[in-house]
């Protein structure tokens, strides 16, 4: 199970590393005027919701992985929610709780679009200068 969760989460990650190229490739296809502005509009866009999925996701896959180690979500005390974890998952499972039990997904989520805007904005002039180089 955490392997098809990792194998998931990666398969997210690289989406979010080649959108823009995606992007750029699929509008310089396109005659367009304003081609950077489009690209911007379009990839805040993309991007957000990739985003936006990529951290419910995690939050989603961690309480799955809680249910499967055996862990009682709606456990009242420490010891009702780790009854069913086996002892060599236990560690494990607290792990997932501090990390369930931390911020928000959505705060996440908002934290890890402003961490990816500079990314954005980077790619379109590289893009363009490797263009200038390889021609």
């Amino acid at each position: 199970m955490e392997i098809l969760i990792t194998i998931f989460n990666f398969l997210l990650l690289i989406l979010l590393i080649i959108n823009p190229f995606f992007t750029i490739k699929l509008l310089s296809s396109f005659n367009l005027r304003y081609k950077f502005m489009i690209y911007l509009l379009a990839g805040l866009l993309i991007t957000a919701l990739l985003i936006l999925f990529f951290s419910w996701w995690s939050y989603t896959s961690d309480l799955i992985l809680l249910r499967y180690y055996g862990y009682n979500l709606e456990g009242m005390s420490e010891i009702e929610s780790y009854k069913d974890v086996l002892p060599v998952d236990e560690e494990k499972a607290r792990s997932i709780v501090l990390g369930v039990n931390g911020i928000g997904w959505t705060l996440k989520g908002i934290l890890a679009y402003l961490f990816y805007l500079p990314y954005l904005l980077i790619v379109y002039p590289l893009n363009s200068y490797l263009k200038k180089i390889k021609h």
